[in-house]
């Protein structure tokens, strides 16, 4: 298998073992037939020892059909069906589930920046589609339990929820959750060609709601995905909708419970209202944040802001212990779309900005350690 595998491009080394082949295929009737059979013995793929390889599958004509399809490791396997049309349009439809007991047993197979850490849960699966290689639809479903990955949110085990259907204009989880025994997120989740959607979504902490709200953001996923950058994957035609609110979140906890290492402290209040296309987006904003630190005495930082008409308005007051409040006013006139954002230059020249900031009597010893 090893040296088969070369032959197709693979790795020299990452196969081993055999695989034998028995059946009959016949491309000279009228109508080309046949039936295969593969089963494999002793294979191993970078290390990881297969306990069973099997496969059947069966030709009539242009249309090949996997009668079955099934790799086992342990507990852990992988089985495949469906039919696959050879003809122009290659039209298939398939079903593929699976179920993996333990995700470390197989992180040699992972990137390698992902081998030296941590990484754990258990995993099942189920999809199904048909169509075209170019244009398919189907449904699918992932569930994993004490997911451990080396990204955040990830760190920590975290149940997972995946319920869905896709098609060549979208894809819709009616169930989109992550959960553990301190912290959940729960939304509809719709993924369109120029945009994302997050609907009744819902963050608790502690079994207390502290985010929700819903979100319409003008950014394709699928161009995200292929750039990395989510300014590429801006459609600054399309409209922003945007209405959430923070209500007592323990910023502090949540990190901590999300396994992220950080000291930071702190209460959060807020509402974030956005709406509009980029060019011509109203936003408002306003925050609340008590006791920023870690700090030797108690805090607190309010935030108002807005914009509109190309023009951004700031309200800011921050009370650190016995210091006097210190406050900031400001207000800019952006010109906002992505050639702009893309260079940083935002601000208008031509037009005036007003920056105030009032500190009267600022006790250097009451800020928060990192600032002081």
């Amino acid at each position: 298998l090893n040296g088969f595998a070369q032959f197709l491009g693979a790795t020299t080394g990452d196969f081993s073992g055999a695989l034998f082949a028995d059946g009959d295929i016949d491309s000279l009737a009228p109508e080309a037939h046949g039936r295969l059979a593969l089963r494999g013995k002793e294979v191993k793929y970078r290390g990881v020892a297969l306990d069973s390889l099997g496969a059947s599958f069966q030709l009539k004509g242009t249309e090949t059909t996997v009668e079955s399809l099934e790799v086992r490791h342990a507990q852990d396997f992988v089985r495949a069906q469906g039919s696959f049309d050879l003809a122009a349009g290659h039209r298939f439809a398939g079903r593929l589930t699976g179920a993996i007991d333990d995700l470390s047993a197989y992180a040699v197979l992972l990137p390698d920046w992902w081998v030296s850490s941590k990484i754990g849960g258990g995993v099942t699966f189920d999809w199904s589609g048909d169509g075209t290689l170019g244009a398919h639809s189907g449904t699918m479903q992932f569930f994993a339990h004490g997911l451990q990955l080396p990204v955040a949110p990830l760190r920590l085990p975290l149940d997972v929820t995946l319920e869905g259907t896709y098609s060549p204009q979208d894809v819709f989880f009616r169930t989109f959750k992550l959960a553990s025994d301190r912290v959940s997120l729960g939304a509809f989740l719709l993924l369109g060609e120029n945009f994302v959607e997050l609907q009744a979504l819902e963050m608790s902490l502690d079994g207390v709601p502290r985010i929700s709200g819903t979100l319409f953001l003008p950014v394709s996923f699928a161009r995200w995905r292929s750039s990395g950058s989510l300014l590429a994957a801006l459609d600054e035609g399309q409209k922003f909708d945007v209405d959430l609110a923070v209500d007592h979140l323990d910023v502090g906890r949540l990190l901590g419970v999300l396994g992220e290492e950080s000291t930071a402290t702190g209460v959060l209040d807020g509402k974030l209202a956005a709406f509009g296309p980029l060019r011509s987006l109203q936003l408002t904003t306003s925050w609340h944040l008590e006791n920023l630190g870690p700090a030797a005495a108690q805090n607190v930082i309010d935030l108002e802001a807005r914009y509109q008409d190309g023009r951004a308005n700031a309200d800011a007051k921050a009370i650190f212990g016995v210091s006097e409040p210190v406050t900031l006013q400001a207000w800019l006139p952006l010109l906002l779309d992505k050639a702009r954002l893309a260079t940083g230059k935002v601000i208008d020249p031509t037009e005036q900005f007003l920056l105030k900031i009032d500190c009267p009597a600022l006790f250097l010893e009451s800020l928060p350690n990192e600032w002081r």
